[in-house]
Formats: structure tokens, C-alpha cells, sequence
């Protein structure tokens, strides 16, 4: 019988997680920015995702799967391109309200994962 290889140390690296910070062009376009730029465009990303997600969750609320998958799918990008910038060594940015400086989750999300 085949054995099952360990997958916790490929799932915990940064680029499978967010698949964006494998992309050098990614890396390389926010490294050309200047750091004032890289926040703002990381605060407009965040708030982007808080509310996409939001329009997702209403979308899922009103039977409407496939407008739920649309704004869900467009939340985990907006947020994997704002996670991105700091991964690049972006600017930490005071955040907008409503977003969780520690993980990114909007106020919709509840209970957070490192509030444990």
C-alpha cells in the first residue's frame, strides 16, 4: 500500500497558500512601488476584499450560487494581492475599520483564527 506523503510542510509555505507570491511579476510590481502606494493600494485591496466577500455571503443568502462564487472568488484575490504587498515587505498599514489588522477578516467573519 502506497503511503500518504506528509503534506503540512507544502501546505504551510507562503506561495501555496497564495499562489500570486510565486508569480516574479507580482513580486517585481510591487517592489517598483513606492512604499506610500504600496499602502494605500494594500488598504483599497483589503477594503475591496471585506466587501466582496460581503456581496458573496448576501448573493449566498438570496440563493444565488453562482454571484456567490463570483464575489467570494474575487474577495480571495483582492485579499491574496493585499497579503502579497506585504509579503514583498510592504508597509504594514494602519487598517480601515472593520478589517483585522492581524489577519485580514472582515467584521462579517466573527470569530478570528488567532484569537484562540
Amino acid at each position: 500500500m502506497r503511503e500518504k506523503a506528509d503534506t503540512s510542510a507544502r501546505s504551510s509555505r507562503a506561495e501555496v497558500r497564495n499562489p500570486l507570491l510565486a508569480l516574479p511579476e507580482i513580486r517585481e510590481a510591487f517592489a517598483s512601488l513606492p512604499a506610500d502606494s504600496q499602502t494605500a493600494l494594500r488598504i483599497a485591496l483589503k477594503a475591496m476584499s471585506v466587501n466582496f466577500r460581503a456581496r458573496g455571503n448576501e448573493a449566498w443568502q438570496k440563493h444565488k450560487p453562482p454571484m456567490a462564487a463570483y464575489w467570494k472568488g474575487n474577495a480571495v484575490y483582492a485579499r491574496h494581492l493585499a497579503l502579497a504587498i506585504r509579503q514583498n515587505g510592504g508597509a504594514d498599514p494602519i487598517e480601515p475599520t472593520g478589517i483585522c489588522a492581524a489577519c485580514g477578516d472582515g467584521p462579517e467573519e466573527g470569530s478570528h483564527k488567532h484569537d484562540a
